[in-house]
């Protein structure tokens, strides 16, 4: 399920954002989650990773019908002078986003901090979209 969602929700935002801001050095999937080795050279950043994926129960009485949620994290790492501007730039370009004409579009599902060092911080948002999983 994972690789489905990656290709059907990481890299359509991946794309779009490639299209929509030169703010980043670079939009990417957050393959792991080490640290950037080098901040004056590769930030600011932008990170997507897929998120929790949370089932609603079935609707129907002779198939599975369901009402999935999923989650898109998205992982800034810049500058704390930097922060509120990238963060205004991410909740803008994903808010009422659909990636699909099967997916809702994105709603902001809320931010904390993952971490700090020196003047760099790592931010996280969070944003949810909802698809219908079917088995007739």
């Amino acid at each position: 399920m994972s690789s489905g969602f990656e290709q059907m929700v990481v890299q359509p935002v991946i794309d779009h954002f490639g299209s929509l801001t030169h703010s980043f050095v670079e939009v990417k999937h957050a393959w792991s989650m080490a640290p950037v080795e080098d901040l004056a050279d590769e930030t600011p950043l932008l990170l997507l990773l897929p998120g929790q994926i949370t089932p609603g129960a079935n609707s129907a009485d002779n198939a599975v019908i369901q009402r999935v949620t999923e989650q898109l994290i998205c992982l800034t790492v810049c500058k704390h002078t930097e922060l509120d501007a990238l963060r205004t730039q991410v909740v803008q370009g994903l808010l009422g986003m659909q990636i699909s004409q099967y997916h809702d579009a994105f709603e902001y599902a809320g931010g904390n901090t993952e971490g700090l060092h020196g003047q760099y911080i790592w931010w996280r948002d969070v944003f949810t979209t909802r698809v219908e999983y079917r088995k007739t």
